[in-house]
């Protein structure tokens, strides 16, 4: 056998198994094998010197676009599958680098044949209902399954759409779901009753796209499969469901009821028109006739409030437990509202209880329990008074037996050293008579004191703020008194002036005895509605064990401050101690 002389690269290209074609840089054809040519079913003349982008517009929109140009740039060899734009079914390209352009070699592919076969045969023998629809929503394909729900045959329904084939049915929503499917290529499901022999019979379908070509879905398939036994079970199901729900609802106690919200043209929640209530909502608010009225309609001086909580809760979509008055039944309601989404997202849920007999005992337990505070208070101001009049009784008798008493003493002794009988004493009585006058004197001066002590003159005189100066004055010595106020502008009652003036008194005169200080502050002032007294000194300070002794006085200043339904703050460490002390005006 004499084999063919191939004479030039022409003739080797025409020889090869493979439809071949050459692009220049351009991407213009420089050479198409016979085999291409073929493929394309072109003359050469139509395709030399083209460009292929111009001659097969629809190829720029591809990965075969793509791969030629990485081809032409990167100089690499490439090998891909692609779907002909011409034969719609699948090709092999590879796409090799020469010096002035690229070689294209291609061959269609069989790989899906097998599977194209099996499921071919799948889809002719399931039960589901299977078809696929044109562009215009035309049926070009349907498996058994669809002859026998469609009461036909295949060749009769080839080219009818939906109305035609299924006249008895209303199938607006199955063509607009397929139109978004050719639209956007995004699946669709939905379930739709079919009439066929005077029966109905329910589908659930799912449409998706079909091969994509160039981006575009080619056609709609559809996969129906009968659910109507299930939807007959389900709907017995949901009867059943309703009338233990219905039972449930109207035999609680709580009040329910379903409101739709209304809403102005702000967006605020205006009013809300019941959908639903139970007859306890019609024992407890005593509305009868609600049914598809609004609240304004029923009650139009109903709370704004109520409209408010409800439309937030329809806004956010989140629940709220309540507990609010209500002039309808002049009482109050404990409320748990909730949206309820299934229904629309204006929907609101309502579960709610009259508690205004619980609200009236709680009024009056607080009230008993106010009560029993205020008598445990009276007993407790009593209890500080008594304390406090016997520590002021106790500390006048001393002062008496100790100053006032010892003097009236010295006075009687003195005056029984008198010899009146006695005509040589004369001189003897003088001296005994200018002592008693002397002691007398010092008992009018001790008198004053304590009647000083028992009600300050100065206070009464000059006011709290010169007085409290005169302490700081007097007690000046080896500490040195600083006083401030603020707020003194205002005329306090006399029974706080002399409040105040005895603890300043109590606490400078503590510092002074036991401190040990180099300096003391007192400041007084009025802020708001208290009175505050601030002492401090850089003494010694005193322990816990000392504060809770009630020591240097305290106990004392403790019980004026407590009668005066105030309270006392102490802190104290070496070379620093803050008595604060604080009660109303």
């Amino acid at each position: 056998m004499v084999m063919p002389q191939l004479t030039d690269t022409k003739d080797i290209l025409n020889a090869m198994p493979l439809a071949c074609y050459i692009l220049d840089s351009n991407c213009n054809f420089t050479f198409v094998n016979d085999k291409a040519l073929h493929f394309f079913k072109m003359k050469t003349e139509e395709m030399l010197g083209k460009n292929v982008w111009n001659l097969f517009p629809d190829s720029a929109k591809t990965n075969y676009y793509d791969k030629v140009n990485e081809a032409l740039v990167q100089k690499q060899k490439t090998t891909f599958e692609y779907i002909s734009v011409f034969t719609r079914s699948w090709i092999k390209l590879t796409v090799s680098p020469i010096s002035d352009g690229v070689m294209v070699t291609f061959s269609p592919i069989n790989k899906d044949h097998q599977n194209e076969k099996l499921y071919r045969t799948l889809v002719e023998n399931t039960p589901d209902v299977v078809t696929k629809w044109t562009q215009d929503l035309k049926l070009s394909y349907g498996n058994t399954a669809f002859e026998i729900a469609a009461g036909t045959t295949l060749a009769k329904s080839l080219g009818k759409s939906h109305e035609e084939i299924w006249p008895n049915t209303d199938v607006t929503l199955l063509t607009e779901k397929a139109s978004r499917v050719l639209e956007d290529g995004n699946d669709q499901t939905l379930i739709i009753p079919f009439t066929t022999t005077g029966s109905e019979v329910f589908y659930d379908i799912k449409l998706c796209s079909d091969l994509t070509i160039n981006g575009k879905v080619d056609s709609v398939i559809a996969i129906g499969r009968d659910i109507t036994n299930l939807k007959i079970s389900q709907d017995a199901f949901n009867e059943e469901l309703r009338n233990k729900y219905k039972s449930l609802f109207n035999s609680i106690h709580q009040g329910f009821c379903i409101i739709e919200m209304i809403w102005d043209d702000y967006g605020n929640a205006a009013d809300y028109r019941f959908i639903e209530a139970n007859p306890a909502f019609q024992r407890q608010t005593g509305i009868v006739d609600y049914s598809e009225k609004t609240m304004k309609e029923i009650l139009p001086t109903h709370e704004s409030h109520w409209f408010k909580i409800y439309g937030e809760i329809a806004k956010t979509q989140k629940s709220a437990h309540f507990e609010l008055p209500a002039s309808l039944i002049n009482g109050w309601y404990e409320v748990e509202a909730f949206p309820i989404p299934e229904l629309g997202e204006n929907i609101v849920g309502i579960l709610f209880n009259d508690i205004t007999k619980r609200k009236k005992a709680e009024e009056i337990l607080r009230q008993d329990e106010l009560k029993e505070l205020e008598k445990k208070q009276q007993k407790e101001i009593l209890k500080a008074t008594l304390i406090t009049q016997n520590e002021e009784r106790q500390r006048i008798a001393e002062t008496l037996h100790n100053g006032l008493g010892q003097v009236l003493y010295g006075v009687k002794t003195n005056l029984e050293r008198l010899k009146l009988n006695d005509p040589n004493a004369y001189d003897s009585n003088v001296r005994v008579l200018s002592k008693s006058k002397e002691l007398l004197g010092l008992c009018i001066q001790e008198s004053r004191r304590i009647s000083h002590e028992l009600m300050p003159s100065i206070l009464e005189d000059f006011g709290l703020k010169v007085s409290v100066t005169d302490i700081c004055s007097q007690l000046k010595g080896k500490t040195n008194f600083n006083c401030t106020f603020s707020g003194l502008e205002i005329e306090l009652d006399k029974y706080l002036q002399l409040a105040i003036y005895r603890i300043v008194q109590e606490l400078a005169l503590n510092i002074m005895k036991h401190a040990n200080a180099t300096h003391a502050a007192i400041n007084v002032s009025v802020k708001g509605e208290n009175v505050h007294v601030t002492v401090k000194d850089n003494g010694v300070g005193f322990d816990e064990i000392s504060k809770k002794a009630k020591g240097i006085g305290l106990k004392n200043i403790e019980s004026k401050v407590k009668l005066l339904h105030g309270k006392i703050d102490i802190t104290s460490v070496p070379k620093e101690t803050v008595i604060r002390i604080q009660f109303p005006l």
